[in-house]
C-alpha cells in the first residue's frame, strides 16, 4: 500500500471505537505459519494468500461479515460491497 502497511492500518483500526469491531482481512503473498501469526496477533481478522480465487475470498469474508453485525453485505452477481451500518 502506498501510504502505510497493512500491519499499520489494522493497528489504527484496532485503535479507533467506530472502527475496532469490524474485521480485517489481509490478502498476502506471506504464506509461512510465522507471518500468519504476526498479522493475526497484529490485529487481523484472517487473511487470504495471493493469488487467490474469488470464491474463497468471498467465503472468508461472508464467514466473518456474517458474525458480524455491524458490517453490512450486499452481493450483486459477482460483486461484493461491504460497508459499516452506523
Amino acid at each position: 500500500m502506498p501510504i502505510m502497511d497493512g500491519l499499520t492500518a489494522v493497528g489504527l483500526i484496532r485503535s479507533d471505537p467506530d472502527l475496532c469491531h469490524l474485521p480485517v482481512v489481509a490478502m498476502t503473498g506471506a504464506d509461512s505459519d510465522e507471518e500468519m501469526a504476526h498479522a493475526l496477533a497484529c490485529g487481523m481478522t484472517d487473511h487470504v494468500i495471493k493469488p487467490f480465487n474469488y470464491k474463497t475470498l468471498v467465503a472468508v469474508v461472508l464467514q466473518h461479515v456474517q458474525k458480524n453485525p455491524g458490517s453490512a453485505v450486499s452481493l450483486a452477481s459477482e460483486t461484493v460491497v461491504l460497508g459499516v451500518v452506523k
